[in-house]
């Protein structure tokens, strides 16, 4: 514990909750090599190097620890600290941390400065990039740090352009959930002000590929699992109207979509459709 200390790598407020003993399951029946080298590193480690993985890495690489792993930007750090939030299928953040280094320290390739030809590994590089920064501003949100929250939710509009990342699209589901998240984070936070200009573009494009979506030929007939995830869109834009009594937004939903937001009264809550911690 005093190695952990003196390394300076546990965030400020956490210093009590330090374990003696890591205890975890290694899952599966064979242990692969780099999994062997990854727990050789684990064991021979004082804590003056940070161990840390991936975001992008997938769970079953974690080696069980994840238990143990605190969010800082794109990399989980293991610590010797058990995460109960990790528990609930959620990760803990380090928000200071990460806050510091997405306003400091990320990249974006000049996304963020002009048009740009992006193709589907770039866009799913910005979901993960995404996914990442609003989970930072969902932390915050729950901390009540609703001020910072804003400076993340804005720092997203700021750098993923809407000329590169468009708020909705009828080829990638994942960027449509995102935005809604988005959105609804602006409330959350008590920014609700601020969602508009990313509302009112989601909503443009959405109305223009439900027409799409219902044109009369064969072609529009293959997007009919696309169509009928517009309409959730819709209903789940419908319900964060009531639920934070938003007319305005209430008010430009029936005007674009006066059949779907009539009959809402078993509408599932955003928290339902937008589990971003699943994803």
């Amino acid at each position: 514990k005093a190695a952990v200390l003196k390394a300076g790598i546990i965030p400020a407020g956490m210093e009590n909750n330090i374990v003696d003993t890591i205890y975890w399951e290694l899952p599966g029946n064979i242990v692969m090599k780099d999994e062997l080298a990854m727990l050789m590193l684990i064991a021979s480690g004082d804590w003056t190097r940070p161990l840390c993985f991936s975001n992008t890495t997938p769970s079953s690489k974690y080696l069980g620890l994840d238990k143990y792993m605190i969010q800082e930007g794109l990399m989980f750090r293991f610590l010797p600290i058990r995460f109960e939030e990790n528990n609930r299928g959620s990760i803990a953040v380090n928000d200071t941390k990460f806050l510091d280094v997405l306003q400091n320290k990320f990249k974006y390739g000049n996304i963020d400065k002009h048009e740009m030809f992006v193709d589907e590994n770039s866009a799913r590089m910005m979901n993960i990039l995404k996914m990442s920064e609003l989970r930072l501003a969902e932390d915050l949100t729950i901390k009540q740090k609703n001020d910072d929250a804003l400076k993340v939710l804005n720092h997203i509009k700021d750098k993923f352009l809407y000329v590169n990342a468009p708020y909705y699209s009828p080829y990638n589901g994942y960027f449509n959930i995102f935005n809604m998240r988005w959105i609804e984070l602006y409330y959350r936070s008590g920014h609700s002000e601020a969602a508009v200009e990313v509302y009112t573009k989601f909503i443009e494009d959405l109305a223009d590929c439900i027409r799409f979506y219902q044109l009369p030929n064969s072609f529009a007939k293959r997007y009919q699992s696309e169509l009928e995830a517009s309409k959730q869109f819709v209903q789940t834009l419908d319900q964060i109207a009531m639920t934070f009594k938003d007319e305005k937004l209430k008010s430009l939903l029936e005007k674009k979509f006066p059949e779907l937001v009539s009959a809402n009264s078993n509408t599932p809550s955003p928290q339902q459709i937008l589990n971003l911690e699943n994803n």
